[in-house]
């Protein structure tokens, strides 16, 4: 809901400010379009529905030229055991559809 300028102004903040270097996000927010080569580490809350793709691509955003620290980190802030799944899950490019699928069935099977 955030407008465009000032999502503008917030990256263009960020990348000028001496700190913090830290930024809490959700990967859609951020997979393209941004410089993020001044963050030392990425909060990602809640995985990406779309995939390993834009998980990438977000993580991306932190090395290019411009990146000052030697080492980076990038850190999954999830609200639920299914979150936490789908986080692993990315790193071996499992589809999100397996996830949805997953959960139904659990639901399902609990009787919920």
């Amino acid at each position: 809901s955030t407008s465009r300028q000032k999502r503008s102004k917030l990256f263009k903040d960020f990348m000028r400010a001496a700190e913090p270097h830290v930024l809490i996000c959700h990967p859609e927010t951020t997979a393209f379009g941004v410089e993020l080569a001044s963050a030392d580490k990425l909060i990602f809350f809640g995985p990406p529905l779309s995939g390993a793709f834009k998980y990438q691509q977000a993580c991306e955003r932190l090395s290019s030229a411009e990146q000052r620290s030697d080492t980076t980190y990038v850190y999954h802030l999830y609200s639920s055991p299914a979150e936490k799944e789908m986080f692993g899950n990315i790193k071996f490019n499992v589809g999100v559809g397996h996830d949805i699928v997953k959960q139904f069935n659990t639901v399902l099977n609990q009787g919920v």
